[in-house]
């Protein structure tokens, strides 16, 4: 019989490896695709998670797809983690509406999920996460209260609050009849948008700034008058709101930090 040489024992062994099918248990990962009623049409995604980031994505596709994982859990002494419990992922449709849950109130979980570029988007996270939109162009209600919440790249309006964390915003078009909130407690505020955009601006920092490379033409500040109904007397004093108006004016946009600054800034 003839001898083998060693390259020819190495071949063969990487191909006999590379032959044999893989199997891994105890995915920490999960995915499904939701089919719309209506492909095409606008929709809404809604999202009440508890614990985890989310992130969306819009794309030319005509399904919501959902990617759902855990969060990575630490090194115990350089031991793998064999989960015992599959992740929870349900999503039920109707008329393009798309709710989604998870059991992401045991453990850590990150959701990533595609969208049509025309949907609107309702997502809350209460714990541990951030909420980050790519490429939508919708009615965005959104809701973290400790992280931030980050636009990149959208059109539309929006309503974004979160207790503990910052708020970005790029907006490549407003709508031009719908008010807008940003609200935070701890944490400052960026918002970037078209140099024609026509905006009415009402704004409030407790400890902060507020900073723009608009040219933006303030109001006089309001006087506040209050009499008071035991004693009679009469407070007078000034709002503590910055009223402002971008280009024509429109639709107001209500900006409002507790601790940070505020950043109304050009796109370029």
């Amino acid at each position: 019989m003839k001898k083998l040489k060693t390259s020819q024992i190495k071949i063969f062994f990487l191909l006999l490896f590379f032959s044999i099918p893989f199997y891994y248990y105890g995915s920490d990962s999960e995915e499904i695709t939701i089919p719309l009623t209506n492909p095409g049409e606008p929709g809404l995604v809604s999202i009440n998670h508890y614990k985890g980031s989310i992130f969306v994505n819009g794309y030319s596709g005509n399904s919501v797809i959902i990617a759902a994982s855990y969060r990575n859990p630490e090194n115990n002494n350089g031991m793998k983690l064999i989960s015992n419990s599959a992740i929870k992922l349900n999503a039920t449709e109707k008329e393009n509406v798309v709710i989604i849950s998870t059991n992401s109130y045991r453990r850590t979980i990150d959701l990533s999920i595609s969208v049509p570029r025309n949907f609107s988007l309702k997502l809350s996270t209460d714990n541990n996460g951030v909420i980050e939109i790519r490429d939508i162009s919708g009615e965005l209600e959104l809701n973290n209260n400790n992280g931030d919440v980050k636009l990149l790249n959208v059109s539309g309006s929006a309503i974004v609050s979160t207790i503990d964390g910052d708020i970005y915003a790029d907006y490549v078009k407003v709508d031009p009849d719908q008010p807008m909130a940003f609200s935070t407690i701890e944490g400052k505020i960026d918002l970037y948008f078209p140099v024609d955009a026509d905006i009415c601006l009402k704004m409030k920092t407790e400890y902060g700034e507020i900073y723009s490379d608009f040219n933006i033409n303030l109001e006089k500040r309001k006087t506040n008058v209050h009499k008071h109904k035991n004693n009679g007397s009469t407070k007078v004093s000034l709002d503590d709101w910055t009223h402002g108006q971008i280009n024509k004016g429109g639709p107001e946009y209500l900006i409002k930090s507790l601790n940070g600054n505020i950043y109304i800034r050009k796109k370029k």
